[in-house]
């Protein structure tokens, strides 16, 4: 005859046995959810779906950019052509202004010669002062050798 705790441990295993079936239920439901009843539905088909959707997309998103670069590229072309071409034909204050840049220049060049000759001449201007100071000393020790030179004598 079957003990208490005999009972007990086979009712505990019972109790297992029912909670693994359960368990096995379960898994089984999420299976079936993330592939679907025949493998390819499920949450699994919907996200290859969604990701096809996005490739496609994206290459519609990169068709219409390449469209937009050759737009800019054949625009930036158009107004480099405007610019270097037809502005100068039609613009009558383009050669006033060219002839403006260039005056322009030549006074900058005019100024910076200038002002190194300027820089020259204050240069010789210095070198004259102390050549100046050099014989003012000299003809000074000479005036008080002189001077010695009498009064000694």
């Amino acid at each position: 005859m079957p003990t208490n705790e005999d009972l007990e441990q086979q009712r505990d295993i019972g109790k297992a046995f029912r909670e693994i079936s359960d368990l096995r239920g379960d898994v089984k439901e999420l299976r079936t959810a993330l592939v679907g009843i025949d493998g390819r539905n499920g949450l699994r088909g919907e996200l290859r779906a969604y990701i096809e959707e996005s490739r496609q997309h994206m290459a519609k998103l990169d068709e219409m950019m390449k469209g937009a670069y050759e737009w800019q590229a054949e625009t930036d072309q158009r107004f480099r052509h405007y610019v270097d071409v037809e502005r100068k034909e039609t613009c009558y204050g383009a050669e006033l202004l060219d002839e403006y840049i260039k005056e322009q220049e030549a006074i900058k060049k005019d100024s910076l010669e200038r002002r190194r000759h300027a820089d020259e001449l204050i240069v010789e201007l210095e070198k004259q002062k102390i050549a100046t100071r050099g014989i003012m000393i000299a003809a000074t020790i000479t005036a008080v050798a002189s001077l010695i030179t009498a009064i000694l004598k």
